[in-house]
C-alpha cells in the first residue's frame, strides 16, 4: 500500500516474515511506539525501514546482554 505521499507500507505479517520475527513482535513494537503503524480495516500496516531499525536495535540489545553474562 502506498500513502498519499508515495511511502510504501507493508502488512505487519509480511514485514515480520522479511525481518525474521513473529507478527506479535511487530504489533508489540507498534504498541510501544518503536515503529509506526496504521490500522486499515483491521489490518496493521508498517514501514519496513522502521521494522529494520527496531529489529537491529533489539538484536543488538540481546547480544549485549549475552556478552555481559
Amino acid at each position: 500500500m502506498r500513502d498519499t505521499e508515495g511511502v510504501e507500507w507493508l502488512l505487519a505479517t509480511e514485514a515480520a516474515v522479511l525481518a525474521g520475527v513473529k507478527p506479535s513482535t511487530i504489533r508489540t513494537w507498534v504498541d510501544r511506539g518503536k515503529i509506526q503503524g496504521r490500522a486499515v480495516y483491521r489490518r496493521l500496516w508498517v514501514l519496513m525501514p522502521d521494522v529494520w531499525a527496531a529489529e537491529h536495535a533489539t538484536r543488538g540489545h540481546y547480544l549485549a546482554q549475552r556478552r555481559a553474562k
